[in-house]
């Protein structure tokens, strides 16, 4: 998948897409791997294929690496899922329990990397679905403090978390 992001990242995209095929075609013949399955969908196929056809697979991979003991592919599974189903245009509200229930377990299993850049899109879900006028800043039950959330980012070093909210504060 790493290899495949480079030819895209030169604008190859034809041979990155077949890089990501052979990735799954090895994960079909070899045993599903969460880490393999979220970084072809993040980094390749997203190119060639629409964001929801990633959606089983993804959540597929969540099951079986929290399964096979792979706690932190599976809920980079998760939010690769997420993020890919924030922009693909489908109706926000079904997904809502069920990343609220993803960022509990995720500070029980100690997955605070995936958990930084989850937070500011479960905040957007719960600001966009109130009627309050406090729409432009994510914050609230989940981001209590955007500010001490943003500190604990960049302290970090957790510049993806920083996007996301960037990218949450944009949509709103």
């Amino acid at each position: 998948a790493g290899l495949g992001a480079v030819l895209g990242a030169t604008n190859d995209y034809d041979s990155a897409f077949r890089l990501g095929q052979l990735c799954f075609q090895a994960q079909e013949k070899y045993g599903l791997h969460a880490g393999a399955t979220y970084g072809t969908y993040l980094l390749i196929d997203h190119w060639r294929r629409p964001l929801h056809m990633a959606f089983e697979p993804l959540l597929k991979a969540f099951e079986a690496g929290m399964k096979d003991g792979e706690i932190n592919d599976a809920y980079w599974c998760i939010v690769t899922y997420s993020c890919f189903y924030f922009h693909s245009g489908l109706p926000l509200s079904p997904i809502k329990d069920d990343l609220d229930a993803h960022c509990r377990d995720m500070v029980r299993y100690g997955q605070f990397m995936p958990l930084r850049i989850l937070q500011p899109y479960v905040q957007l879900l719960e600001n966009v679905q109130t009627d309050s006028k406090e729409r432009v800043k994510v914050e609230g039950s989940v981001i209590k403090d955007i500010d001490s959330f943003i500190t604990v980012c960049k302290v970090s070093k957790h510049y993806i978390g920083l996007n996301a909210v960037n990218i949450c504060e944009l949509m709103l």
